[in-house]
């Protein structure tokens, strides 16, 4: 029996964006503007649904990911290497806000 594979992938503008595109979005301010001007009403939530499988409203996610980018931050400086957002949001989401319990 062949087995099937979930992409972590959203599909924006009529592509797939997976997990690695979301770094280079946190990282690229100019991506970041684009692709949330194409997705105004739900680019964080599909965001953090690919990050985390999880659903978020709009306005959740985006409180959340805005502290999750700070979170991600103060990671970098303590340890002097960028964590990426994959740790970032998995440490955010369980340790500090409890959202996540059996990631």
């Amino acid at each position: 029996m062949e087995q099937e594979h979930i992409l972590d992938a959203i599909n924006i503008d009529k592509s797939e964006l997976y997990m690695s595109d979301i770094q280079d979005i946190v990282k690229d301010k100019k991506k970041f503007e684009h692709f949330l001007e194409k997705n105004k009403d739900e680019f964080f939530s599909l965001i953090l649904l690919t990050l985390t499988h999880k659903s978020f409203d709009e306005d959740e996610a985006k409180d959340l990911f805005e502290a999750i980018l700070n979170h991600k931050q103060k990671l970098n400086d303590t340890l002097q290497r960028d964590v990426g957002i994959s740790v970032a949001t998995l440490d955010y989401l369980q340790n500090i806000q409890k959202i996540l319990l059996f990631p």
